[in-house]
């Protein structure tokens, strides 16, 4: 009987370390895939940072160009609006250009004398109204 005993303990003692032998094979196989899960993420740590260097650098690049072109510019429109300013100074001493001047303004005053008349018709008590009647 006590054979039957420690037989029976036996079988129960193995079936426990079967058990626990697979336990043991199971958490093994997930440390595994853990670490290979931490490796796969590491690599693409590293991919996305030399990407993000790689990007930082166009940025800086085109950020380079982008004010040399603005630079370029600016060298271009003061080239251009001195040349303008100068046209203009050329333009202004032309005798053409004076004479246009004179009569813009005779014309101005022309039509304020225009105006001021039509204002002195319509009005019965105006200089010109009286100046007529006399």
């Amino acid at each position: 009987a006590k054979l039957f005993e420690l037989e029976k303990e036996n079988k129960v003692v193995l079936q426990e370390i079967r058990k626990t032998e697979k336990e043991i094979y199971h958490l093994e196989n997930e440390s595994e895939n853990q670490r290979q899960f931490c490796a796969d993420l590491e690599a693409q740590l590293w991919n996305l940072n030399t990407s993000n260097l790689q990007l930082q650098y166009a940025i800086q690049q085109e950020e380079e160009k982008y004010l040399k072109l603005l630079s370029e510019y600016d060298k271009y429109r003061k080239k251009i609006l001195a040349h303008k300013e100068v046209t203009n100074q050329v333009e202004s001493r032309n005798p053409i250009m004076m004479q246009l001047e004179e009569k813009m303004l005779m014309l101005k005053e022309l039509k304020i004398k225009k105006e001021e008349l039509m204002a002195d018709l319509m009005n019965p008590e105006g200089n010109i109204t009286k100046q007529v009647q006399v």
